[in-house]
């Protein structure tokens, strides 16, 4: 905790930055603005580490140390990255989350991660994360580049999307994220664009979807988008200062909710929730895991 607020952090990644992992200059490419996000978004007076220590292969045990004991962090999200099209391992493995979420049962949530192209072997591997790992929510990254060139797929698309939509719901997930906007490396732009989330939010109005990174640059495209969509979030993760957007949206509320709701719903999956009162019951009691609460927050980390 910080002071009087529980700190909840939504994304975590193990991340593999060495150049072996690279799969190629694109590959490279998409480390060294990752890189750039870390020198940019590092508060003033923090730490800001050279290439040569950031750009490494990072272990469980230091993510662990990390975020609890070198923080005031009191859960975290441990998150995969399935680009396998850019890294050999996906750039963080699906396994060394699990492994992280494994240490921590009580304070730490595992995310599956899956390829919804690779068809009946994603399917079989979402069984897998769900089943033998806990995994509690998935997140996907619709834009591929092999190749040398870029093999996106939508939200939208019944063939390719809607079966891993359906799977969840058969495993008892009710909760999907998706990387929209925010390009890193070769990734085209507008393979990043949210049009096709009002298809997946239509269609399945029983999950709920997150737009992570509030989908940067196309930010006002998705404010109408959740206003129309009760069943859609958005992540202000190394996006927003969610200071500054705190007190922007304080008074504001969409027009189909009770005042602040929009405001809540926007920042529902923030990397860092906070929450400025006594932490909640089940904080003090760490074999309870908590119901999703979305609530203001006021502090946030950097993560694609």
């Amino acid at each position: 905790m910080i002071g009087d607020a529980f700190v909840f952090d939504g994304v975590a990644h193990v991340f593999n930055f060495e150049k072996k992992n690279a799969l190629g200059p694109p590959g490279e490419m998409f480390n060294n603005h990752l890189y750039a996000f870390h020198a940019a978004l590092t508060p003033d007076g923090q730490t800001v580490l050279p290439p040569e220590e950031f750009l490494r292969q990072w272990t469980v045990d230091e993510i662990d140390d990390m975020v609890y004991r070198q923080s005031g962090t009191d859960m975290l999200v441990a998150m995969p990255l399935p680009l396998t099209d850019l890294f050999r391992d996906g750039l963080s493995p699906w396994e060394e989350c699990a492994e992280l979420a494994r240490r921590n049962p009580d304070r730490t949530v595992f995310w599956g991660s899956v390829n919804p192209l690779e068809g009946r072997r994603a399917l079989d591997l979402m069984e897998r994360q769900v089943g033998e790992f806990g995994a509690k929510a998935f997140k996907f990254y619709n834009v591929r580049y092999d190749y040398g060139r870029p093999f996106p797929w939508r939200m939208d698309d019944p063939q390719v999307a809607f079966p891993v939509f359906e799977k969840a719901q058969e495993l008892g997930v009710k909760l999907i994220g998706v990387h929209k906007g925010v390009p890193l490396g070769p990734q085209p732009i507008e393979s990043t664009q949210t049009w096709d989330m009002d298809g997946a939010a239509a269609n399945f109005p029983d999950l709920d979807f997150v737009i992570f990174h509030v989908g940067l640059p196309f930010i006002d495209e998705v404010c109408w988008q959740l206003i129309r969509h009760p069943n859609l979030y958005a992540s202000i993760a190394a996006t927003i200062n969610p200071r500054t957007w705190s007190r922007a949206t304080a008074t504001r509320s969409s027009p189909s909710r009770p005042s602040g709701r929009s405001s809540a719903r926007t920042c529902s999956a923030c990397t860092a929730w906070t929450w400025r009162r006594r932490a909640p019951a089940w904080a003090a009691e760490p074999r309870r895991r908590p119901s999703t609460q979305r609530s203001q927050p006021t502090g946030c980390a950097s993560g694609p």
